[in-house]
């Protein structure tokens, strides 16, 4: 990736209003049952790579306040994971909606598997750890596919009205 200062103005922006957003809605964004606003930015990973630092580190920055050491590694690297897979797989789809959806299943399925250890290596209960997988994942659906799909479709609109440019 070729650093210039707007790439890294636009990974600064991601990654404060990521932190701002997960912070801002905290009694909803951290623990088994989550609705975390700030994941309606995962669709930035479809159209930047800066998407993919700028999602990455809000969310570190975010999870300094969650539920400890494991949240910080585990859910900033869920969320990184997440990101450079939309990254990628966004460049060989074409079709604005299914890019969408097809995309929108990495943070979906990534986070429902991953985030929900952090739960189960503090309480060291198996049986949780499938329900807590079924919650977070319940809440990143609910997120990615109202809040994102308009995020997206916002952004596509002005993708077009620049030429193909954002």
């Amino acid at each position: 990736m070729n650093i210039t200062a707007k790439k890294l103005a636009r990974s600064a922006v991601i990654a404060a209003l990521y932190a701002v957003c997960t912070i801002l809605f905290s009694p909803i964004s951290y623990g088994p049952v989550q609705f975390r606003i700030a994941e309606c930015l995962c669709v930035l990973a479809f159209f930047y790579a800066e998407g993919v630092v700028g999602l990455t580190i809000g969310c570190l920055i975010a999870n300094f306040l969650g539920n400890g050491p494991l949240d910080i590694v585990l859910g900033t690297f869920a969320t990184f994971l997440a990101s450079v897979l939309s990254f990628y797989t966004a460049r060989k789809i074409k079709k604005d909606l299914l890019r969408f959806f097809v995309c929108a299943i990495y943070p979906i399925v990534i986070n429902a598997i991953i985030v929900p250890f952090t739960f189960l290596l503090i309480t060291e209960m198996e049986s949780l750890y499938f329900i807590s997988a079924l919650q977070v994942g319940v809440g990143q659906t609910v997120v990615i596919l109202s809040l994102g799909l308009f995020v997206y479709m916002a952004l596509l609109k002005i993708q077009k009205r620049r030429g193909g440019r954002l």
